[in-house]
């Protein structure tokens, strides 16, 4: 490629040019660029900001999942990859979180930027519940396996995977020299799909079981409630502000402290915005409260897994409809009570991983008794 000065040959490499230019990276952040490059092309280069590659030829292993997109179990999935893969450089889709990263459209758009040696690890989380999402990670496994790169799927999750696209994970699968799945669910699927048998590993989050906040004594005080929702279902947020209204009132025969916890802001579906959700629950029952406004609260979101895993110590339960819920919740040993939402996804963690203080109903009409069976659980 050529510079705007139309004399210099260079590789722009979008990691660099944002790790060397700070004030870059918080415009992509902010949502000013697309990307480092889309900056470069407009002003960068008449400010002479140059792009320095990547000096190093060593071997260098690329993790792509659905990081960057500002939901806090995908980040824990991709901080949970780095303790096994040190130094991973994080392919992103909207705006990166931390270095190394990389945008995972340069990799498809600008030629094959794989080198022999690399490894491109296919990392974790649902990524196989879309067909066009899985069309290009076969589009980057392709590249990096023509570039001599290796490819290895780890942790995957496809417990959600459509029949119709059954054959696009195939090929998918076809690519990879290594395939592990994170749930039992999911390995019956790859053995239908493919008939492969593959390995169940953990997701990838439960690898920062060792750096957990520490969680106090239980006080015999109004017990704290986490509540984790999946993004703007007027089906889930309805009965959960009925709950709320029940169990703050001042005929409430327990009284409970219920808190927010937003898991995604997200960059690319307005509906899943876990504020907008919690903003929504507050208004609903800001009138029924009387004063006692403190009995609902709402934490600002945050996608750094152990700030939220930090908040999740100070709970003494949670109900969630997210799979990560579950998950931060099983880390940090506390009682839960699981939404219908994530379907089979939330149902394979529970099989997975039996507790007798993880409960799940079928449908929202239920959470009342569900609810009900998490307090006994905390009474006990």
């Amino acid at each position: 490629m050529k510079d705007k000065t139309g004399s210099v040959d260079f590789e722009f490499d979008e990691y660099a040019y944002l790790e060397n230019h700070p004030d870059v990276l918080a415009s992509v952040r902010n949502g000013l660029f697309a990307s480092g490059r889309q900056h470069f092309e407009r002003f960068g280069h008449k400010e002479g900001r140059r792009c320095h590659a990547i000096v190093s030829e060593a071997p260098r292993v690329f993790v792509v999942g659905a990081y960057g997109t500002r939901n806090v179990g995908d980040e824990a999935i991709f901080e949970g990859a780095r303790r096994i893969h040190a130094n991973a450089i994080q392919l992103y889709i909207n705006a990166p979180r931390k270095f190394p990263a990389v945008e995972m459209y340069s990799m498809l758009r600008d030629g094959n930027k794989f080198r022999a040696g690399d490894t491109l690890v296919i990392g974790g989380g649902g990524l196989l519940y879309d067909a066009g999402a899985i069309g290009i990670l076969v589009d980057l496994a392709r590249r990096a396996r023509s570039a001599g790169a290796a490819v290895r799927v780890e942790r995957i999750g496809c417990e959600a995977a459509r029949p119709e696209y059954h054959d696009v994970i195939a090929g998918l699968f076809r690519l990879a020299d290594s395939v592990t799945v994170r749930s039992s669910i999911s390995q019956q699927i790859v053995r239908d799909i493919c008939g492969m048998d593959v390995e169940r590993q953990e997701d990838f989050a439960l690898e920062l079981a060792g750096e957990l906040p520490p969680r106090p004594e239980r006080s015999a005080g109004v017990p704290r409630i986490g509540l984790v929702t999946g993004g703007d279902h007027m089906e889930e947020i309805g009965p959960l502000m009925n709950l709320v209204r029940e169990f703050t009132s001042d005929r409430a025969p327990t009284p409970v402290r219920f808190v927010h916890i937003p898991h995604s802001v997200s960059h690319v579906d307005f509906r899943n915005n876990d504020e907008v959700v919690g903003a929504k629950i507050a208004s609903g029952i800001n009138g029924f409260l009387e004063g006692r406004h403190l009995a609902f609260s709402r934490q600002p979101f945050t996608d750094e897994p152990l700030e939220v895993l930090r908040t999740y110590a100070g709970l003494d339960g949670l109900i969630t409809r997210r799979f990560h819920g579950l998950v931060f919740a099983h880390m940090m040993q506390l009682p839960v009570l699981g939404l219908p939402g994530d379907g089979a996804k939330n149902t394979s963690f529970i099989e997975d991983h039996p507790r007798e203080d993880q409960l799940a109903i079928e449908a929202m009409p239920q959470i009342g008794e569900g609810f009900a069976a998490l307090m006994r659980l905390l009474q006990a």
